[in-house]
């Protein structure tokens, strides 16, 4: 198996039972909110994104692998926004560096828009490379979900990347989830009427405040 693949899985596993074992030793009620994120591509080369998130009121962290380019490792820190009554909304303007086969100043966002059944969910980022412009984009991921249940939503999903040299890049399908307590799992299926459609599953466990 290559290394692209063992080292995420490796990540995955260690911050699962490290976060476990914090809550075991304390019993006590997190201060933290903690959310672990896998996401398994399947396109002509397979691979492995994980991510983890924890927030402490407005305090967000982040960590990524994978996401900007392979073996490359990015860290983020933002400032949470949230609130409303009939429309909910999170947002979070984040910052942050990344270093790997990719390096350079992150700067991005993540928010999301709750109305009724209905969400809104977009993550967007520019990298901007530490010694060329040549390796600048912008990345943005975009869902809208409906959930018929408290477990269950499907809907539309974007994604775009545009290289500073380059055209855009867009893929666009639709995606499936359920949840069971503090697991997720979804899948992604992208063009599907083009050439070369593909499939990502996400698998998620959280442990909330």
């Amino acid at each position: 198996m290559k290394n692209h693949v063992v080292l995420p899985i490796l990540l995955m596993v260690f911050a699962f039972v490290t976060i476990a074992k914090a809550q075991n030793a304390t019993g006590e009620k997190p201060k933290w909110s903690h959310y672990f994120e896998s996401d398994f591509y399947f396109e002509d080369d397979f691979y492995v994104l994980p991510m983890y998130r924890a927030d402490h009121n407005h305090l967000h962290l982040e960590a990524r692998y994978n996401y900007e380019d392979f073996q490359t490792f990015s860290a983020w820190g933002g400032y949470n926004l949230f609130g409303g009554d009939k429309l909910e909304y999170f947002i979070t303007p984040m910052t942050g560096v990344a270093f790997g086969n990719t390096s350079g100043f992150l700067f991005g966002a993540e928010m999301t828009f709750t109305l009724g059944n209905f969400e809104f969910y977009n993550e967007s980022e520019y990298l901007a490379g530490f010694d060329t412009k040549q390796g600048n984009f912008f990345y943005a991921w975009t869902d809208f979900t409906w959930s018929p249940t408290d477990w269950l939503s499907f809907g539309y999903s974007s994604q775009i990347t545009k290289p500073i040299l380059l055209d855009y890049e867009f893929s666009n399908g639709f995606v499936l989830g359920g949840t069971y307590k503090n697991f997720g799992l979804s899948g992604y299926f992208y063009d599907i009427w083009a050439d070369e459609p593909f499939v990502m599953v996400a698998l998620s466990f959280s442990f909330p405040e």
